[in-house]
Order: structure tokens, then sequence, then C-alpha cells
């Protein structure tokens, strides 16, 4: 893995496909989490940390654009990027591979906010998550 490359391979299951064995495209933006979670894992981040402080990850915009279709028992390597960091916003990118050819691509911008749904601002509340984050934009 290259330094801020994070990504996760993921082999297609039955029940993420549609009768024609094609991966259903809700299935992306479970993938686009999947390689999110391990994006944060990777700089030392839980999740779980921020939520016990009574703060949340929440998404704004998602969006992917479909290009190769995935089939079933087909392996995808998701890659994901943090692009920007701002006060309360984090925004991230996501390429889909199979075979080392792109698949599908994705966005999603995300506000971090307080049980009141209220944005934070997470250099203020959480300044060492926010520093690690801040490392790896690309």
């Amino acid at each position: 893995m290259k330094k801020n490359e994070y990504y996760v391979i993921h082999e297609a299951q039955y029940y993420e496909t549609d009768q024609m064995k094609v991966v259903h495209h809700a299935n992306y933006v479970k993938w686009m989490e999947e390689s999110r979670n391990v994006l944060f894992k990777s700089i030392g981040i839980n999740i779980n940390d921020f939520e016990k402080g009574k703060t949340y990850l929440t998404v704004l915009f998602q969006h992917v654009t479909y290009i190769k279709p995935v089939k079933y028992q087909e392996e995808v390597k998701i890659e994901c990027k943090c692009t920007k960091l701002t006060s309360a916003k984090l925004e991230f990118t996501y390429n889909f591979y199979k075979n080392n050819e792109i698949c599908a691509v994705g966005q999603t911008c995300h506000c971090f906010v307080n049980d009141e749904l209220q944005p934070i601002v997470l250099k203020k509340l959480f300044p060492n998550e926010y520093k690690k984050i801040e490392k790896i934009i690309y």
C-alpha cells in the first residue's frame, strides 16, 4: 500500500447481486463506507470515539458513476482517498477496480455534527484526529 492509499478488496457476494448476477448499485455505497472505515482505522481513528463524544459523521452528498458491471464472485478493489477537510466537512473520492480496470468512481461529502445535528468544529473538539486526517489529504 502506497502512502495515502487506502483500499479494501471485496468479493461480490450472491446476496449483493440481481437476477443477472450483477452487483446491485446500492452496494457500492456500502463498499464506500467499508473503505472509509479502513482508511480511518489505518490512520488510528476509531469512529466509536467520535460517537462516545456525541459527534457523528453524517453524509451530505454521495455519488457513484458506474462504468463496468461487477458480477457475482468477482473481486473489486475499492480505493478511498480523503480529498478535502474543512473545520466541519470531510470529502472522499473512491475508485472501484476489477482486474485492474476502473469499473466505477464515487464521491462522498460528510459533516461532523453533534447529537442535535448541529455542525461542530472538528479541529476544536478532536484536535488529534483532525491532525491525523489533515496529513492524508490527497
